[in-house]
This record gives C-alpha cells, sequence and structure tokens, in this order.
C-alpha cells in the first residue's frame, strides 16, 4: 500500500524528525512493509544525525524481528563507500531483533551502593543536570553532578 502511495520513504526520513508519541506508528507502518523497507530504513540510517541514530537503529531492530533482512543489510554494506557509511551498517546489522520501543526516560545505574546495617540497600543515579543548571554553570557557578536516591523501602 505504501509503495502505490510513494510513502515509504517519507516514513523513513520521519525517523530523523518526528518526536516520540508518533515514531512507533510510523515505525510500525514500516514493519508492515515487509523486507522492502529495508532499502529506505538504511537510507534513513545513512542521513540520521547522531541523536537520531538510535531510532533508526531501533527501526532496524524492529523489522529485524519482523523478517531477514540480512542479505540486504549485507548489500548495503558492500555499496557503500566511505568508512562512515560503513560504521553506520555494521550497527545495523549488529543491532538486535526486537519489537520497536522508546527508551526509559531513566538514566543508567552508575553507582549502587549499600544502605546502612539491617537496611535494604539504595540505588543512588548519577545524572546530568537540567538545563536551568547548565545555564548556571555558564554563568560561574560550579556544575557538578546530581545525585538522585531511588530507595526501594516501602513507606
Amino acid at each position: 500500500l505504501l509503495a502505490d502511495l510513494g510513502a515509504r520513504r517519507e516514513l523513513a526520513e520521519a525517523l530523523l524528525w518526528a518526536t516520540d508519541p508518533h515514531l512507533e506508528g510510523i515505525v510500525a507502518a514500516l514493519v508492515n512493509e515487509g523486507v522492502v523497507a529495508s532499502a529506505v530504513l538504511i537510507d534513513a540510517l545513512l542521513k540520521a544525525s547522531p541523536e537520531r541514530l538510535p531510532v533508526v537503529l531501533r527501526a532496524v531492530g524492529a523489522l529485524k524481528a519482523r523478517t531477514d533482512i540480512a542479505r540486504q543489510i549485507d548489500e548495503a554494506y558492500r555499496a557503500a563507500r566511505n568508512r562512515d557509511d560503513r560504521e553506520r551498517i555494521e550497527q545495523a546489522m549488529e543491532v538486535d531483533a526486537a519489537p520497536y520501543a522508546e527508551p526509559r526516560g531513566e538514566p543508567p545505574a552508575e553507582h549502587v551502593t549499600e544502605a546502612a546495617a539491617g537496611e535494604q540497600p539504595a540505588n543512588v543515579l548519577l545524572e546530568e543536570p537540567p538545563a536551568e543548571a547548565e545555564d548556571a554553570a555558564e554563568h560561574g557557578t560550579e556544575k557538578g553532578r546530581w545525585l538522585r536516591l531511588f530507595d526501594r523501602r516501602s513507606s
């Protein structure tokens, strides 16, 4: 259906700018197209900015979960003309086949501490300061890491 409308390429390129609530529907439409969507997804992968690269890679993983596109990725790798394109296509080769899902908003745990004896351990997550703190850092105040404490004890 999308080929008849000429919308496959437009959908793949929408991954480069669309906001989170719309991405899952765009990926679902591309995945429903099957193996023919691999070409436009690879084109989008090569055009993606570093910030949007994970979005396109998750879409490739979703397509891999639906159909085998290893041959199409291999052909794109052989046809790639520069090192940067090959590196991105290698990332597409290595991405796991999994349904498309938005990443969680929580940062990964970088440090876990043990609570005092007799208490359950608490996870301490280190995260970047919000934009307001970055603005303050530019105006001379010290930029520090914010600690966010997640305590598993019931309230």
